[in-house]
């Protein structure tokens, strides 16, 4: 039986509102086999076990501590985490490790980001200090200390006054920074769909599409589509409104699967294919529509992607 993927993204307050679409989806439908995809620490055991009463199956990301929880009980091991998947099994479930080095290095860039800004701010202090000597360092004490936890970079850094010298100064936490990087961009996967129904990448796969589900409520919400009906009144004309939005949201993941092997943003796409425009030609008081007769290489791969040719004529 094929494996049928529902995918979910929202709070826990959420769960019982899309298991009973689901159940409708199983009920009408006759869908057998469903697999309920939720965000990291979105379906916790509580609702797991809901989900295995329906004899739906389950692929979640678990969260930070569990991870630390897993590889402290010698589950899994931090050597594990690379670039490539990697699978352990254990009790009965499927854990599926990963690490994703842009995200680790996005991770290390904003917490030395937040230190150098804590360590600017020390730096403008300490010279309004110098030049005013009647400024009290209490008050950069409290300065300093406030901007410490906005960033909330208190387990990361100590902040040291030198009253006699009126300076302050930075003193980086090695040992507590190392830990929290040591596993910046990793991730766990964690199913007990069998192997032979859903192999480890297609796993990888079917959570990764919850990035699609956030593009398309974005595109039906704002970017594109701006489904809220402002200007719609009645409910025939409410539920027509959202079924049209509906179908060209059909539209925009038609182009986003077809174009997906250009690796070129969604929004760069529609930006080429608007740019494809006739032009109105009066020749002796006769209109004439003209099309472009060359396009640029973006347009020209889009179009061949999508399998499309335009017209001779109009």
């Amino acid at each position: 039986m094929p494996v049928s993927v529902e995918v979910f993204e929202g709070n826990e307050r959420d769960f019982t509102t899309v298991k009973s679409q689901l159940d409708k989806l199983k009920t009408h439908f006759g869908v057998e086999k469903v697999v309920f995809v939720g965000d990291r620490g979105m379906v916790k055991s509580a609702q797991i076990e809901q989900i295995k009463e329906l004899n739906w199956d389950y692929i979640t990301g678990i969260t930070k501590p569990q991870i630390e929880k897993l590889i402290n009980d010698d589950i899994i091991q931090l050597e594990l985490f690379d670039e490539h998947l990697c699978e352990v099994k254990a009790s009965g479930k499927r854990y599926i490790l990963r690490k994703n080095p842009t995200r680790a290095a996005e991770i290390k860039q904003n917490l030395a980001s937040k230190i150098a800004a804590v360590e600017a701010l020390i730096m403008k202090q300490n010279i309004y200090l110098y030049e005013h000597h009647n400024a009290h360092v209490e008050t950069a004490e409290k300065k300093i200390a406030q901007k410490v936890h906005t960033l909330k970079l208190a387990k990361y850094i100590d902040v040291k006054v030198d009253r006699e010298a009126r300076t302050l100064a930075v003193r980086q936490q090695t040992e507590a920074i190392d830990e929290y990087l040591k596993l910046a961009g990793c991730y766990v996967l964690i199913t007990e769909i069998p192997e032979n129904e859903l192999s480890t990448a297609d796993v990888h796969a079917r959570y990764k599409d919850l990035n699609q589900v956030e593009d398309d409520f974005r595109n039906l919400k704002t970017e594109f589509l701006n489904i809220r009906p402002v200007f719609v009144r009645t409910e025939a004309h409410v539920r027509g409104h959202v079924f049209a939005c509906s179908l060209a949201l059909s539209v925009i993941r038609f182009v986003r699967e077809k174009t997906k092997e250009l690796e070129m943003p969604n929004m760069e796409v529609w930006s080429q294919l608007d740019k494809i425009q006739y032009q109105i030609i009066n020749v002796e008081n006769q209109k004439f529509k003209s099309l472009p007769h060359t396009l640029n290489t973006e347009q020209t791969a889009i179009l061949k992607s999508l399998g499309i040719r335009l017209p001779t004529t109009l």
